[in-house]
């Protein structure tokens, strides 16, 4: 599938699988709830519950966030979610056939790939065009290490990815890719200033590690859920675009 250009960015909500944050998912302020399978822990029951769990009439949508690619039991997962979620959050993406791989198992869902090493940068501007991919996500913390050889400062290095990502975004005709996604950021005038470093690139989503975050994050990306609660329901959007939220 492929979508056009969001002009307003929506919020995302990754949430643990038993955490408190869990059992209250369909009253967290998110446009998206996404349920992080690396921290089910096995828990793939109360994954399920979570994804199947939601409210008619509500335009919240629920993501699954996958474990790596490749990594053991990846695969049996995507079997055991079968259809669940409005759309995939996939890190560890070591080629495009992955992609390919997970299309076929779910076709028409919508995929964000998470560029969170050298070898997915190469692959942002392929990724990008992949027919089932939304938007592109970025590991700030995981590709600025990496790619920094001396030559560029930190900074200079994380902005010069930021652009990379956000070029083969545009290139591709996708919405701003989402920023900090597992990052690691807790420090609100860290997470801060790397949110609006990410817009100023052309990114129109961003994850934060908590939701005591929400509120700093959100004057950069605004919620279209919080917006839409004086509206009333209105029905799902379904195209997983805007800030990522994910609670430690």
């Amino acid at each position: 599938m492929r979508t056009s250009p969001e002009p307003s960015p929506t919020t995302y909500l990754m949430l643990t699988p038993g955490s408190p944050e869990s059992y209250a998912v369909a009253g967290q302020p998110a446009d998206v709830v996404v349920i992080d399978l690396q921290r089910a822990e096995q828990r793939l029951g109360a994954v399920i519950a979570l994804l199947s769990g939601r409210q008619p009439g509500r335009r919240q949508e629920r993501w699954v966030g996958l474990r790596p690619a490749h990594s053991p039991g990846y695969e049996a997962e995507l079997d055991a979610i079968a259809d669940l979620g409005d759309g995939l959050i996939i890190p560890g993406i070591e080629d495009v056939g992955t992609l390919h791989r997970i299309a076929r198992r779910r076709p028409g869902t919508p995929l964000i790939p998470v560029i969170d090493s050298v070898r997915a940068l190469t692959l942002a501007p392929s990724l990008a065009r992949h027919p089932s991919v939304v938007r592109l996500g970025l590991t700030t913390v995981a590709s600025s290490t990496e790619l920094t050889d001396g030559m560029l400062t930190l900074d200079n290095t994380v902005a010069w990815a930021h652009r990379l990502v956000a070029a083969a975004s545009t290139a591709a005709g996708l919405p701003g890719p989402v920023g900090g996604l597992h990052s690691g950021l807790s420090d609100p005038d860290t997470v801060f200033a790397d949110a609006e470093l990410a817009a100023r690139c052309g990114f129109t989503g961003y994850c934060v590690n908590t939701t005591s975050l929400l509120a700093r994050a959100c004057d950069l990306f605004p919620s279209r859920f919080l917006e839409g609660i004086a509206e009333g329901p209105t029905e799902e959007s379904g195209d997983g675009r805007g800030l990522t939220l994910q609670p430690t």
